[in-house]
């Protein structure tokens, strides 16, 4: 079934792509309603990771995606592999902060950049960038240790924080000369698949866990939940 739903949903990616749900198949249009539990013209996201689901390539279902959607996909993208997503996350150290998404899981602390460029003349940016976001996950570890993060809360335990950046650009799965993660955003949900094997990407080895304060939200915090 999921490849007769695979080959409807490429074949009509235009019509989705352009809003035009009437015209889309009624059979892939209750495989999508089914698992969103709403209407799919009003969540492109979910869409996006329905069509991941059933084998539609990564490239052909974030076509689906506009700019304002990018931060929730990746947010989404955590929370289907069992992390909680924060996004906003701002804090001070030296200077002010923040991380477009942090993702929270069993021992892992992912720390995420999103850079919306969309022309490759931007790519010459992206290792001062990742040094940018290495400094950035290194103020994170040593706000965490003293406790100044609104909203998060530090327990006992060991975890590894990973700092990524997430492009636009396609620039597939790279890393950078200090050994940050450099993801396409279509690679993105093959990258968080494989997560548990990465070794060639920086991890910073740190003696706490962290989780979200429940009973005093931050307003600066921004936590889907479907």
């Amino acid at each position: 079934m999921s490849s007769v739903l695979k080959d409807l949903a490429e074949r009509q990616l235009h019509l989705m792509i352009l809003g035009d749900w009437k015209r889309v198949d009624p059979k892939l249009l209750e495989y999508l309603e089914g698992e969103l539990g709403t209407e799919p013209e009003k969540d492109p996201i979910g869409v996006a990771f329905c069509l991941l689901r059933i084998g539609v390539s990564p490239e052909k279902a974030t076509s689906l995606l506009s700019w304002k959607d990018f931060e929730t996909f990746c947010m989404r993208g955590l929370q289907i592999h069992g992390m909680e997503a924060i996004r906003g996350l701002r804090f001070k150290n030296d200077r002010r902060y923040e991380i477009d998404v942090l993702g929270i899981g069993e021992g892992l602390i992912l720390l995420i950049d999103c850079k919306m460029w969309s022309t490759k003349g931007r790519s010459g940016k992206i290792e001062s960038v990742a040094r940018d976001h290495l400094r950035k996950a290194k103020a994170f570890d040593e706000a965490i240790r003293f406790d100044s993060i609104d909203g998060l809360i530090r327990g006992t335990g060991k975890s590894q924080i990973i700092p990524v950046i997430v492009s636009w650009l396609d620039t597939g799965v790279v890393r950078s000369k200090d050994g940050v993660a450099i993801v396409s955003l279509r690679n993105f949900p093959s990258f968080l698949n494989s997560i548990d094997e990465l070794e060639d990407f920086l991890k910073i080895d740190v003696d706490y866990r962290i989780k979200i304060r429940r009973e005093t939200p931050s307003r600066n915090l921004s936590v889907l939940r479907f």
